[in-house]
């Protein structure tokens, strides 16, 4: 047997605004590229578990402080909530096709 594992295309977070999941559906058809999307909601960030409160924290150097780094900057808070994230997969025979039928619609 022959194993033929889809490659990552493209990944989207509720958060992103420049693509059209449909759209992009339709265009990958049109061009004859095999794909598939795949929707889970999850946390982007490797450091939060569901329920849990975070392990990572920031030495403010000047006071010897122990600060959690979701304190510290708003990025993480950003990142430490689940979101929707949408994956497209294509055949690796086809990833350089569909790299530019995403170029071509997707926002810069």
């Amino acid at each position: 047997m022959t194993r033929r594992g889809f490659k990552l295309l493209a990944q989207f977070t509720e958060r992103d605004e420049d693509y059209d999941l449909g759209v992009l559906d339709g265009a990958l058809r049109d061009a004859g590229v095999e794909h598939f999307t795949v929707e889970s909601r999850a946390a982007l960030s490797k450091y939060v578990e569901a329920g849990m409160r975070p392990s990572l924290y920031v030495i403010d150097e000047s006071t010897q402080k122990l600060t959690e780094v979701e304190r510290y900057t708003p990025l993480y808070r950003r990142y430490g909530g689940a979101v929707r994230l949408r994956r497209v997969f294509v055949l690796p025979e086809q990833l350089t096709e569909a790299r530019a039928v995403l170029a071509r619609h997707t926002r810069e």
